[in-house]
């Protein structure tokens, strides 16, 4: 299959490249620069360079493969457009397109407290606000099926593995900002996780297997904030600390503060292993072992996500 992946020279699309390519298939990523196609290039795919945004060659390129993968980070707004200009390209095609989302459109705001609930693939949600956009374009992906689309929604839930998660990295961060690795109230709350190579092969999986219309969850395993905060501080040979929520948004940012680090996002995945077959690596479960990954330790700043804007630095 001749698969097109936007966001390749990312952390999970580098990663599911690779997959995707030892399964067979032909792939090309659509990145935003040179550097990044070289990256791609050095995978083994194919590389086209282009804007998000170009009409010209986005239908082109959707043209010339079977499926789509998306895995680039806009912000939600943008998102939301840009994706709705690719499903109509897509319009009566019966191709592939795949959008990958994510579970802090779950998330409880919980103050750093537990929560019991979970949620899988077929249960309501009712997003916070500041995520209501994100479910808007996973319903309008599902629904593309009834315009001659096979489309599906993935939620990951944290994503880690190699050394990449994005975090894990903050969790660092907090230390690097404040000499201790904060945690938000008592640190009770959890998100859902999964290593990286599982979910590349959720996709594989989706590509051969997946239901036009669904929704598929990938979920290995969780950990709580003041879990992975306390083996961190442990690889540091610094403290702990708790902090408030308003303190949290100073530490890293606005939304970060509060959707993540305040917040439980706990999933569970009948769909996906029911029609599927996926089955996570128990061997690959472990996000506190991921924790105490050497690559972390050796960061100096922040690295931030394309969907955080400057305003919301705190």
């Amino acid at each position: 299959m001749r698969v097109l992946i936007f966001g390749a020279s990312g952390y999970i699309g580098k990663r599911t490249a690779i997959r995707l390519l030892e399964a067979g298939h032909d792939v090309t990523g659509y990145v935003r620069s040179e550097p990044s196609a070289q990256q791609v290039r050095a995978l083994g795919a194919a590389a086209i360079v282009g804007d998000l945004e170009d009409k010209t060659m986005i239908d082109a390129a959707l043209a010339a493969h079977d499926a789509a993968l998306w895995l680039a980070q806009l912000a939600l707004p943008d998102e939301k457009r840009v994706i709705g200009d690719y499903l109509r390209a897509l319009r009566a095609s019966e191709k592939i397109f795949i959008f990958t989302g994510g579970a802090s459109v779950l998330s409880e705001p919980t103050r750093g407290e537990w929560s019991e609930t979970s949620f899988a693939e077929t249960d309501s949600i009712l997003p916070r606000a500041p995520l209501a956009i994100r479910a808007e374009t996973e319903y309008m992906v599902r629904t593309a099926m009834q315009s001659g689309v096979k489309s599906m929604v993935v939620r990951p839930p944290l994503v880690f593995g190699h050394g990449g998660c994005k975090v894990i990295s903050d969790i660092y961060h907090s230390a690097r900002r404040t000499g201790a690795v904060c945690y938000v109230g008592r640190g009770l709350n959890a998100y859902s996780s999964v290593h990286v190579d599982d979910l590349a092969e959720l996709f594989v999986l989706a590509l051969a297997r997946g239901r036009a219309g669904a929704l598929y969850h990938c979920v290995a395993g969780e950990a709580s904030f003041r879990a992975m905060a306390t083996t961190i501080a442990g690889r540091l040979g610094v403290g702990t600390k708790s902090v408030s929520v308003e303190e949290a948004q100073q530490i890293w940012d606005k939304f970060s503060g509060a959707t993540v680090f305040a917040s439980c996002s706990r999933l569970r995945a009948p769909l996906a292993r029911a029609e599927l077959g996926w089955r996570p690596s128990p061997e690959l479960a472990d996000i506190l072992e991921e924790c105490e990954h050497p690559a972390y330790a050796t960061e100096t700043e922040r690295t931030l996500a394309s969907w955080i804007k400057p305003a919301s630095i705190g």
